[in-house]
């Protein structure tokens, strides 16, 4: 029993994590058209590097094969006020994120176009941990004010269940650039990741090459841009793809442990099933068919499979 559930155990629990991880769709709409936006920078030799806001603009602004692309940085801020003090991992996104991704908010609303203007930006929208965690679900949080880095924001949306994007984000404000972050002067001022939704059915290989067409152009006009291109990196791929070799690896691993642990049992029964020869002479003797015979060797190894599924399971779960 100890042998079936390990090896059950092992192969349950490793599959769950690739079929979490690799094989289920990302929760968003249409998931396979979400791509990351790189700077590939080749001066460095980094091929998914940030980039600045007026290259943002001219990807989003000149592409032919996006719907959309949302700029979007991480940050920490300091929530005060509520309880104990907490520092909350945030993004400050483009108007157009959670539209571009396909996620409405649970409760209130996203952010509008004049909250993109410096000023006017003091506005964040909650994850649904954060809002349970801290504000114990409270539905009356909505358009009031809260305590940020020491600074006033209003609350004016609440996520969905679920939704951390990028990953661990509890918390979303307003992208809003100044004068200075869109001129020329900071084309080399790299803090931007950038996400976009391809049109539908075009592939990634059409989005790249339209982008290198429009990176190109950014090289005519500004030369000092030289080296730096574009790489399109579906968001499954850029999020799994670090951990996808070793995941695979793992999975053959534990097969194996299964194969093993098969093997195991079946030497085992067969090395019971020679010591009772004599058992089931006996009982043959006294008139047992051979059909009843088997029936009962049948239940014995069903209960010892049910057995050792079930605490294979259970080795599963915790795993």
């Amino acid at each position: 029993v100890l042998t079936l559930a390990l090896g059950i155990g092992a192969n349950t629990a490793i599959f769950s994590a690739i079929n979490g991880v690799l094989l289920s769709a990302l929760p968003y709409p249409h998931p396979e058209q979400l791509a990351m936006v790189w700077c590939d920078n080749r001066r460095q030799g980094i091929p998914d590097d940030i980039t600045s806001y007026p290259n943002f603009m001219d990807w989003r602004d000149r592409n032919k094969t996006f719907q959309g692309m949302s700029g979007m940085t991480s940050d920490t801020y300091n929530l005060t006020g509520v309880g104990e003090p907490e520092e909350i991992s945030a993004a400050t996104v483009s108007i157009n994120f959670f539209q571009l991704i396909g996620v409405n908010p649970m409760l209130g609303r996203v952010f509008t176009a004049e909250e993109e203007q410096p000023g006017r930006d003091k506005v964040v929208v909650l994850s649904h941990s954060l809002w349970q965690r801290r504000f114990g679900g409270d539905p009356g949080i909505l358009n009031k004010t809260i305590s940020l880095s020491d600074e006033p924001y209003v609350v004016v949306g609440i996520m969905p269940p679920g939704f951390q994007f990028p990953e661990k984000t509890e918390m979303w404000g307003p992208l809003a650039p100044d004068e200075g972050m869109r001129s020329d002067k900071a084309r080399f001022g790299f803090f931007l990741p950038v996400v976009g939704r391809l049109k539908p059915d075009v592939t990634r290989a059409q989005a790249q090459a339209d982008l290198d067409v429009v990176a190109g152009q950014i090289e005519k006009q500004f030369p000092d841009m030289a080296g730096y291109g574009v790489n399109v990196v579906p968001v499954l791929e850029n999020t799994v793809g670090p951990i996808r070799k070793a995941l695979m690896i793992l999975f053959v691993a534990v097969v194996f442990v299964l194969l093993i642990a098969c093997a195991n049992v079946a030497n085992l029964l067969l090395a019971r099933a020679t010591v009772r020869q004599r058992e089931v002479a006996v009982r043959a003797a006294l008139g047992a068919g051979r059909w009843r015979i088997v029936r009962q060797l049948l239940i014995e190894s069903i209960l010892l499979a049910v057995l050792g599924g079930a605490l294979g399971v259970l080795l599963a779960w915790w795993a």
